[in-house]
């Protein structure tokens, strides 16, 4: 859009905004996903209509705040590289745990605080904080405790499974939660809601 474009209380203006979708076509595009809309709707003025959620005439900073983050967080290729992430990182959690001699249900919690870090990246970019809101908590602690699981039953000789498959069991049950989750297109818990952060 351009800061030369924008209103004087740093907004944007329909005309700068019809202007920068007929200019480039890639923020064009990046609006569409945004909005979750096709690419055969392109007509910027509806475009803009949609971004303008409180009837404005322009698009305050909340707004543009609002369509960049539904332009990422509802990404299925950053879900699923937030899925790949956190079923390596769950195991690799747990597998530290168990290395320090912790014992296997403190070893299991492991795999559920590395979701602390995505809890403190929401309330540091003032996103609506929602434990529970996405799986990724469940889901990690469900690898790490399959994996703890299968680890007991291996060390206590009642069934022998190589460790190569009880991570792979483990760090596909995180990945098949995180896809459930996905494809069912709502949270596998019930959220707890809190304003943490928001301004």
């Amino acid at each position: 859009i351009g800061e030369d474009n924008l209103e004087a209380d740093g907004s944007v203006g329909q005309a700068a905004f019809v202007a920068a979708c007929n200019r480039d076509a890639g923020f064009l595009a990046n609006v569409q996903v945004g909005l979750g809309v096709g690419e055969d709707q392109d007509d910027p003025y509806e475009l803009f209509r949609m971004v303008d959620s409180d009837g404005s005439g322009d698009i305050d900073l909340h707004e543009m705040q609002t369509l960049v983050g539904k332009r990422f967080d509802g990404s299925p290729t950053v879900y699923a590289l937030d899925t790949a992430a956190f079923s390596a990182l769950s195991i690799v959690g747990v597998r530290h745990a168990v290395s320090q001699g912790l014992h296997p249900f403190v070893a299991a919690t492991s795999g559920i605080t590395i979701c602390f870090g995505g809890i403190l990246r929401d309330v540091l970019c003032g996103r609506d904080l929602a434990v529970g809101g996405q799986s990724y908590a469940f889901a990690t602690g469900a690898g790490s405790g399959m994996y703890i699981l299968l680890r007991e039953l291996h060390v206590r000789s009642i069934l022998s499974i190589p460790t190569f498959f009880s991570l792979s069991i483990s760090a596909g049950l995180v990945a098949t939660l995180r896809t459930w989750e996905f494809v069912r297109g709502e949270p596998l818990l019930e959220a707890m809601h809190g304003n943490v952060g928001r301004r």
